[in-house]
């Protein structure tokens, strides 16, 4: 999926406010990572809400969530570019593995190795 500048710049604003990106889709976060990371952050924390039924969603699933109860070496490599990526994919995969449909929002950090 491709953003434009004035919506990357939008979702830049929410993500690093309290109530964090709007939900997106597995695919929206596959691109947007990335564009993240060029741009010096990296995925601080990330809900994952499954879908029931169009407009509704069963409450956050933890085994797809990022939200720093990992190990400490994880913490420590979220902060990273190649750190980030691997545990945010990671989490997108356990995601399709299920078969079922997630919306996840993301919060937004500053990335350590600029």
């Amino acid at each position: 999926m491709a953003f434009s500048e004035t919506q990357l710049q939008e979702l830049l604003t929410a993500g690093s406010s309290a109530k964090g990106m709007p939900a997106m889709s597995l695919i929206e976060v596959e691109g947007i990572v990335p564009l993240l990371h060029d741009r010096g952050f990296v995925v601080q924390s990330m809900e994952a809400y499954e879908i029931v039924e169009r407009g509704e969603r069963h409450p956050l699933n933890l085994d797809v969530s990022l939200l720093g109860l990992e190990a400490k070496e994880e913490q420590l490599a979220a902060k990273t570019k190649t750190g980030n990526a691997e545990i945010v994919f990671d989490k997108i995969a356990r995601a399709r593995k299920t078969g079922r449909e997630f919306e996840l929002v993301l919060w937004i950090d500053d990335m350590e190795d600029k």
